[in-house]
């Protein structure tokens, strides 16, 4: 494919811009010409994000905390629900959901501890299957509390971190060829 008159205009300019700020940066006494982590270090400075790629163990470490974390915050959130259902003199509906997300969630806290125990196993299309069924679980509380309209406050904000949070443990996952 032939490279238009634009584009080798703009790759000319980048190079000039990036050994202009190269040759700035080396000129200084604090840094050592011509290493590539000195010009690895120059991105962030023309504009450009570094991108770290973390080892499969990184990435196997970081998903097992994150579950980790899942599991402490989603029994902290069984406990308040189950301290709210003592307490709660309200209507039957949003009893009932309370009680049926509790439930749900202590389904979702077995399979995270399933998870958990498949890393430690390295059979990592098991540790994804069932963090994809912990966050099933977790939906299934938040279709109750849609259906019955009713706002859970502390139920939507956990909801919203779960779903970052397992996403992202999802894809430490996906990126352990195992």
């Amino acid at each position: 494919m032939a490279l238009t008159k634009q584009t080798l205009t703009l790759i000319s300019i980048s190079i000039l811009l990036f050994c202009t700020i190269y040759a700035r940066e080396t000129s200084s006494p604090a840094a050592s010409p011509g290493t590539l982590s000195n010009l690895y270090n120059l991105l962030p400075s023309i504009g450009l994000q570094k991108v770290m790629i973390a080892s499969p163990s990184e990435e196997i470490n970081v998903a097992t905390k994150q579950l980790q974390v899942i599991e402490q915050k989603t029994n902290e959130l069984v406990k308040t629900m189950r301290t709210r259902l003592a307490d709660l003199a309200a209507p039957k509906e949003p009893r009932k959901c309370l009680m049926q997300c509790a439930d749900n969630l202590v389904s979702a806290i077995d399979d995270i501890k399933l998870s958990i125990t498949s890393i430690n196993d390295e059979t990592f299309w098991k540790a994804k299957i069932n963090v994809n069924a912990a966050s099933e679980d977790v939906g299934r509380c938040r279709d109750c509390f849609a259906a019955s309209h009713t706002e859970y406050p502390e139920f939507k904000t956990f909801d919203a971190w779960y779903k970052g949070v397992s996403a992202e443990c999802v894809k430490n996952l996906e990126h352990v060829k195992r």
